[in-house]
C-alpha cells in the first residue's frame, strides 16, 4: 500500500503535534523500550503456554527461538489438507488453553 503525498503530510503533521513540547528524547525512548519489553514478555508467556499444551513446538535458532505450529505446517505441505482431522485433534488442546486462562 503506497501513501499519497497528502497522507504523508497529514501523518507528518500529526507526528509533529504529538511530539510538540517534548524535551527529553532519551526519556521517551526509554518509555518505548519499557513498553516493548513488557509486550515481548507477555507474548513469550502465551507462546510458552501453547508449547505446554502441545500446540506449538519451540526450536532454538541462534540466540532466539522459533515457535512452530507443526500440525499446520504438515497440513500445508500435504496435498490432501486433512482439516477435519486437524480440528478434531486440536479441539482438546484449545479446551485446555481456555481452561488455563479461566
Amino acid at each position: 500500500m503506497s501513501l499519497s503525498l497528502n497522507e504523508i503530510r497529514d501523518r507528518a503533521r500529526a507526528f509533529a503535534r504529538e511530539w510538540d513540547g517534548e524535551t527529553s528524547e532519551r526519556a521517551e525512548a526509554q518509555s518505548f523500550w519499557n513498553d516493548f519489553d513488557r509486550q515481548a514478555r507477555t507474548a513469550a508467556r502465551y507462546l510458552r503456554e501453547l508449547v505446554d499444551i502441545g500446540m506449538l513446538q519451540e526450536q532454538r535458532m541462534g540466540k532466539g527461538k522459533l515457535f512452530l505450529h507443526t500440525a499446520c505446517l504438515q497440513l500445508l505441505s500435504n496435498a490432501d489438507h486433512h482439516l477435519l482431522s486437524y480440528a478434531a485433534n486440536n479441539a482438546v488442546a484449545m479446551a485446555r488453553l481456555a481452561g488455563n486462562r479461566a
